[in-house]
C-alpha cells in the first residue's frame, strides 16, 4: 500500500521562496535546516481535518468496508467465496465429469479380469486400484470446489464397454493401451483447466492444480508406457500370466529377477555364493525365461520349494529355454 501525502502538506524552503504560498486553512510548523545554515522547512497541515500523523499506513477498518459490503447476507448464497470466477467453478464441474467417467471404465476393466474365464487377478487389481484412484480425484475436486464457494454439479456418465478382447493384441495389451490413452486424456484435461486458473488470474486454482495433480498425472503415464512397451515385449503368450503376476504382488516387496548380467558374470557370481554355503541355504531349481523379470515366489511352490525373504537371486547360464536358478536364503 502507498501513503499519499495530502494535497494540504508540502515542503517550503526559505532560501528559494515560497513555492507554496501558505493557505487560509492551514498551520505552520518551521524546523530548521541541518544541510544549509539559516534555512528553515516547514510542514503545513490542514486544518478542519482529525486525522493525526502517525505513520501508519494500513487502515484495517477503513478498507474493510468495502469487504463488508460484499458479505452476502442471503443463505443461499457462499460466504467463503472470494474471487472465483464463473468459468473456472464450471470448469471445475467438467473435471469432476471426466475423472469420475475414467474411474467408471478402470471398473468395468477390473470387472472383466475378475471374470472366471479371464482370471487376471493381478490386472483386475490394478485396474480396481485405477478405479478408486480417479474417484478420489474426484472427490478432491468436489472438496475444492466447495472450499471457493463454487456449486458442485454432477453430470451424467457414459456406459463403458463391458468386452475388452483384442483379436490382434490380446486382452492386457489392448487394455493396458487403452488406460495409456485415458491417462493422457485426463492430462490434457488437467492442463486445460490450468489454463482457465491463469486466464482468470486464479492463482489458488493453479496452484491447486498444479501441486495436486499434474506432477503424479506425468508419473501415471510414464509408468503405464512401461507397462504397455514390456506386454508388446511378452505378446499373447505365458508371458502373460507372468505379468499378471507381477501386478498382483506389485506392493508385496516380494524380490525379482534380473537377467541383465552376462552369462559369464552370472556363473562367476555362483561360484561365488557356493564358497558361502555356511551363511544359509543354497537351492537351485530351472525356471523358464518367461519368468525373467517377474515374482518368484509362484515358480519356488511349484518346485515344493518355501519362500522366505529376504533372499538374494543369483542367475547362471541354461540351455535355451530354461535357465538355472541358484537362490541362497540368508539366515
Amino acid at each position: 500500500m502507498l501513503l499519499k501525502a495530502s494535497p494540504a502538506l508540502s515542503l517550503l524552503s526559505s532560501g528559494g521562496g515560497d513555492q507554496f504560498p501558505p493557505s487560509r486553512n492551514s498551520s505552520n510548523l518551521l524546523f530548521p535546516s541541518r544541510a544549509c545554515r539559516g534555512s528553515t522547512f516547514s510542514v503545513r497541515a490542514a486544518k478542519g481535518t482529525n486525522k493525526s500523523l502517525t505513520g501508519i499506513v494500513f487502515e484495517p477498518f477503513e478498507e474493510v468496508k468495502k469487504e463488508m459490503d460484499l458479505v452476502p447476507s442471503t443463505p443461499l448464497v457462499s460466504l467463503a467465496r472470494h474471487k472465483f470466477a464463473d468459468d473456472s467453478e464450471s470448469a471445475i464441474n467438467d473435471q469432476i465429469n471426466v475423472e469420475y467417467n475414467v474411474s467408471y471404465i478402470y471398473h468395468a476393466l477390473y470387472a472383466y479380469f475378475d471374470r472366471d474365464n479371464v482370471g487376471l487377478k493381478g490386472f483386475a487389481k490394478f485396474f480396481n486400484d485405477s478405479s478408486l484412484e480417479e474417484r478420489g480425484h474426484a472427490e478432491k475436486f468436489m472438496e475444492y470446489q466447495n472450499k471457493r464457494g463454487g456449486r458442485v454439479k454432477l453430470q451424467s456418465i457414459l456406459m463403458p464397454f463391458s468386452e475388452f478382447d483384442h483379436e490382434e493384441k490380446g486382452d492386457a495389451l489392448y487394455a493396458m493401451e487403452l488406460a495409456l490413452s485415458l491417462e493422457k486424456l485426463t492430462n490434457e484435461k488437467l492442463l486445460k483447466l490450468q489454463s482457465v486458473g491463469v486466464k482468470n488470474n486464479d492463482v489458488q486454482l493453479v496452484d491447486f492444480v498444479e501441486s495436486e495433480f499434474l506432477g503424479e498425472q506425468v508419473e501415471a503415464i510414464k509408468k503405464i508406457s512401461e507397462y504397455v512397451a514390456q506386454l508388446r515385449r511378452i505378446g499373447k503368450g505365458h508371458g502373460v500370466w507372468h505379468f499378471d503376476q507381477m501386478l498382483l504382488h506389485e506392493e508385496d516387496g516380494v524380490p525379482v529377477l534380473r537377467a541383465a548380467l552376462p552369462r559369464r558374470e552370472r556363473a562367476c557370481r555362483l561360484r561365488a555364493a557356493l564358497t558361502r554355503r555356511e551363511r544359509g541355504t543354497m537351492f537351485a531349481m530351472p525356471i523358464h525365461r518367461d519368468a525373467i523379470d517377474n515374482r518368484i515366489e509362484l515358480e519356488l511352490l511349484k518346485w515344493g520349494m518355501n519362500y522366505e525373504p529376504p533372499a538374494p537371486l543369483l542367475l547362471i547360464g541354461g540351455d535355451e529355454d530354461y535357465l538355472p536358478i541358484v537362490m541362497e536364503l540368508v539366515n
